[in-house]
Formats: structure tokens, C-alpha cells, sequence
């Protein structure tokens, strides 16, 4: 897994580009957000693939513990299977997740 860290007084942005503890390596990371004063971490998912429940727990811990400092979780580049997912749970939202395409089965996109 590689991961471009850039950091500012107001924020951190973190893009995963591949990797299947991408998750795992992005709470290290939210962690040193949380002690160094960043006031927005920002993931790009664009290089993950699938996410099961312990990847969405830990998605959902990151933002606890960010909203419970005033800070908040911003994640982009979502594949439309993830994206689904995760509007589905009604995470989408309140992640700044844009809204998936509809899946070619005909189904309506949550």
C-alpha cells in the first residue's frame, strides 16, 4: 500500500491508492490528525475495492472520534459497489460521498 500524505494547518489529506488494510493504515493515520490539530481528514477510497463490516466499524470510529473533536471524516472516489454500500447505511451523506450510479441490473441506486 502506498499512502500521499499532505498536510496543512487546517487539514489532512490522505489518498490510498491500493490495499486491503487501507482502512487499517487510515485510523493510524486519523490518529495522528486527532494529535496534531487537523481540522478535516479527507480519504480517497479510489484504490479499495470492497469494504466488510469491520472496514465500515472502522469508518465509523474514525468520525466519532474526529466529530467528537469538531473535526470532520470526508471521503471520495468511492467505486459505485462502495458507494451504494455506504449510502445505503446512510453514510454516504454525511461523508461527502457523491451519490452512485445506478447498477447496471436495472436496480434503482440507493
Amino acid at each position: 500500500m502506498f499512502w500521499n500524505t499532505k498536510k496543512s494547518a487546517t487539514q489532512m489529506h490522505m489518498k490510498a491508492l491500493t490495499g486491503e488494510r487501507a482502512l487499517v493504515e487510515a485510523e493510524r493515520v486519523t490518529k495522528e490528525a486527532l494529535q496534531g490539530g487537523s481540522r478535516r481528514v479527507s480519504l480517497s477510497l479510489s484504490g479499495v475495492r470492497a469494504c466488510d463490516a469491520s472496514g465500515v466499524a472502522a469508518l465509523v470510529r474514525m468520525h466519532g472520534a474526529l466529530a467528537s473533536r469538531g473535526m470532520s471524516l470526508e471521503l471520495s472516489g468511492a467505486c459505485d459497489e462502495l458507494a451504494r454500500k455506504f449510502w445505503g447505511l446512510g453514510l454516504g451523506r454525511i461523508w461527502g460521498l457523491e451519490r452512485p450510479t445506478a447498477p447496471s441490473n436495472g436496480m434503482v441506486a440507493a
